[in-house]
């Protein structure tokens, strides 16, 4: 359909609308979901079946926000 914007986005933009807490707390979030989205996705990685393993329950935490932050729809 005309207009229709269908997910998995290809683009992201660059400055989200959703922010948790401060702007500063939000963009680590998306670092770290960005992080890891890089690291799942290395050509290497992905040939020894390696995903990326937090190291606390925090940074997790954080690779959620920055997922959602950047996800569809939220421009």
């Amino acid at each position: 359909m005309p207009g229709e914007t269908n997910c998995p986005c290809t683009s992201y933009p660059d400055t989200p609308t959703f922010i948790v807490g401060t702007t500063t707390f939000q963009n680590a979030a998306n670092t770290v979901y960005l992080a890891k989205v890089a690291y799942d996705t290395n050509p290497a990685n992905v040939a020894r079946n390696r995903v990326k393993q937090f190291k606390s329950d925090y940074e997790r935490m954080q690779y959620l926000l920055g997922r959602y932050g950047r996800a569809c729809g939220t421009s």
